[in-house]
């Protein structure tokens, strides 16, 4: 499921940005190039941060509907959940650094990128021998993630301080407003999967329906939320979004 949602949004608005990135790869355009980094990177966070809320919030369901038939029962669903909840932070970790190896790549330095990616590899193979030994799933999953965000801030940060690519302090508040607004979104998802499914007085509805409630939680606290917190982040989405579909960085 974190695999599908790398896909369909990580995949697909990184894409249009290497060719962004490179128009501005000059050193005396490099100012342009840090606002628009900034803005891609806070782009990433807003279109993730309430697909990861739903992942966590509404792990069990979302694995009964996709798995739960067949021999695949109780037990399998509750590992797999277990699994998906580990990982789904992994996303944002993905997303960041792809957007930051394609702004290395855009001022020509092709090294960078590629000692994250050993780091995080070391980082995920020991957090495989400690955090995997120690709790199973649950720590293989966490144990990747982890390697994943290590990478993300290790590339972030080398960005700054190298290059001037990418302003740290702005992120860092951006990505606290964002944060709070999927935390916000996550507990209404939670609640909306806690309450609707068997409790003390057996209330049920269908996984669909459920699932389909959960969902519009995330996203109408999420947008509300946003709305107050980040209005900034919503136009710097408005802009990745345009040079996605053509019509220049606005």
């Amino acid at each position: 499921m974190t695999t599908l949602v790398d896909s369909l949004l990580v995949a697909t608005a990184v894409a249009a940005l290497y060719p962004a990135f490179s128009a501005l790869g000059g050193p005396t355009r490099r100012p342009e190039l840090r606002r628009l980094v900034d803005r891609a990177m806070s782009a990433m966070l807003v279109l993730l941060t309430p697909a990861v809320a739903l992942l966590v919030a509404a792990a069990e369901p979302l694995v009964t509907i996709a798995f739960g038939r067949g021999a695949f029962g109780a037990d399998d669903v509750s590992m797999t959940s277990i699994a998906v909840t580990g990982y789904a932070a992994s996303a944002v970790g993905i997303a960041v650094r792809s957007v930051a190896s394609r702004a290395f790549f855009a001022v020509g330095d092709s090294r960078t990128p590629v000692l994250m990616a050993v780091l995080a590899m070391v980082v995920n193979v020991a957090g495989d021998l400690t955090l995997g030994v120690a709790y199973g799933i649950w720590g293989l999953a966490l144990s990747t993630t982890i390697s994943l965000l290590v990478g993300a801030v290790g590339s972030v940060a080398l960005l700054a301080r190298r290059h001037a690519a990418v302003s740290l302090a702005p992120l860092v508040s951006s990505g606290a407003r964002i944060g709070l607004a999927g935390l916000l979104a996550g507990t209404s998802c939670w609640a909306v999967v806690t309450w609707t499914g068997p409790g003390p007085e057996d209330r049920f509805l269908p996984l669909l329906v459920q699932l389909g409630a959960a969902g519009l939680a995330v996203l109408a606290t999420y947008a509300a939320a946003m709305l107050v917190l980040g209005r900034d982040e919503l136009r710097d989405l408005a802009v990745v979004a345009g040079l996605r579909f053509g019509r220049g960085q606005g």
